[in-house]
């Protein structure tokens, strides 16, 4: 690939004619050319004709969440947050006693085990209040309420 060359030899002998061409200057193959992907914020037509519009953005969908339960939302080892609904107490588990708010370990049997959470994963929300600025003893009172 890159340059093809050309050369003709003239009928006079002493001269040679070389003709450079790129690839960029080829003719494009429709068919090797790949389609552009049509993203969500592209505008899609209307098939009766009529202007085209943005498709609207799928809001994520809503967990109901049973009265007086509690959501804690966890950030574990591999940076993803796990939001924990409990639905009865006690918790079943072990914090540790400074900020970030780290899970300690989890009682046998509690319900913090049998959701699967894990010692070391940080606690980042309690309900719909993120933890972020928070102090030890705030933390501590929304998780009593």
């Amino acid at each position: 690939m890159g340059n093809a060359q050309c050369c003709a030899q003239q009928n006079e002998g002493s001269a040679v004619s070389v003709v450079t061409t790129s690839v960029n200057d080829l003719p494009k193959d429709p068919v090797a050319e790949p389609l552009p992907m049509a993203s969500a914020a592209d505008p899609v037509a209307d098939p009766d004709g009529a202007e085209a519009v943005a498709p609207k953005a799928t809001p994520p969908p809503t967990v109901a969440v049973p009265e007086g339960a509690l959501v804690l939302t966890f950030k574990t080892q591999d940076s993803s947050k796990k939001p924990m609904t409990f639905t009865k107490k006690p918790l079943g588990i072990d914090f540790c006693k400074n900020i970030p708010v780290s899970v300690k370990r989890t009682h046998p049997g509690g319900v913090a085990q049998e959701l699967g959470i894990q010692p070391g994963w940080v606690l980042v929300k309690v309900n719909d209040v993120d933890l972020h600025g928070r102090t030890l003893p705030e933390i501590q009172e929304l998780l009593v309420k």
